[in-house]
């Protein structure tokens, strides 16, 4: 299945804003910005309702992309206990939920809290499964919790949204009006989704700080990136 680079953010950014988009982001979709999230349900765990960017984090200077330019911005060090990947923020700018099982299964929810709309703050959710479970079963769930709760998921329109993803799709809740994306992958056999939910009105604001930390994503045990370690 043809894929799409997280460079091709703006195509995301079309997908949350334009409801309208059953058929899903293709390859030659708009520039530039990112995607955006829904919640799932944790397993057991410890539920941080924290702002993982304390005063001690690691910061640094990066760069972010804002109505088709690159922007100095602030970035400060998202790095939790029991989550296999980290990656930088923009300063300020989320808060984050995390969740770690005995069982293996780690999930983060990063909300632009400061941006809540009517339906809720925009947000990501990354959701690592626990060995033996199929990149496909975390796709189901998805499509299952969404049944009977006006979630549409986009049949398949021959492009993922994300480079790195067995399997990905646009979708759109008609009840919070809302759009986003579905897309999963594993990584050292491990099965992994990432969803992203934003009303219009702030779904490129959104895209644009997500955009960031997708790109500084590394994977713990190997440093790679998202776009660098590929579905295996």
């Amino acid at each position: 299945m043809p894929r799409l680079s997280l460079s091709a953010a703006g195509a995301l950014a079309a997908c949350l804003t334009v409801a309208a988009l059953a058929a899903g982001c293709r390859k030659d979709a708009p520039a530039p910005a990112s995607p955006p999230p829904v919640t799932a349900a944790p397993d057991s765990a410890t539920l941080a309702i924290a702002d993982t960017l304390g005063a001690g984090a690691e910061a640094r200077t990066g760069t972010m992309r804002v109505e088709g330019f690159d922007r100095p911005v602030a970035l400060t060090a998202f790095d939790a206990d029991g989550v296999p990947f980290t990656t930088y923020l923009p300063r300020g700018e989320f808060e984050t939920r995390t969740s770690t099982g005995s069982d293996g299964r780690a999930e983060v929810t990063f909300a632009w809290a400061s941006e809540r709309g009517p339906s809720g703050e925009p947000r990501a959710t990354v959701t690592v499964a626990p060995a033996g479970v199929s990149p496909d079963s975390l796709l189901a769930a998805f499509v299952r919790e969404g049944a009977g709760q006006g979630r549409t998921v986009a049949a398949d329109a021959g492009a993922s949204p994300c480079l790195w993803a067995v399997e990905g799709h646009a979708f759109t809740d008609e009840v919070s009006g809302m759009t986003g994306i579905v897309c999963v992958g594993t990584h050292r056999g491990r099965a992994f989704r990432l969803t992203t939910e934003a009303d219009p009105d702030r779904a490129d604001g959104f895209a644009a700080r997500l955009d960031v930390l997708l790109r500084e994503w590394r994977w713990r045990d190997s440093g790679l990136g998202l776009e660098d370690s590929p579905a295996l």
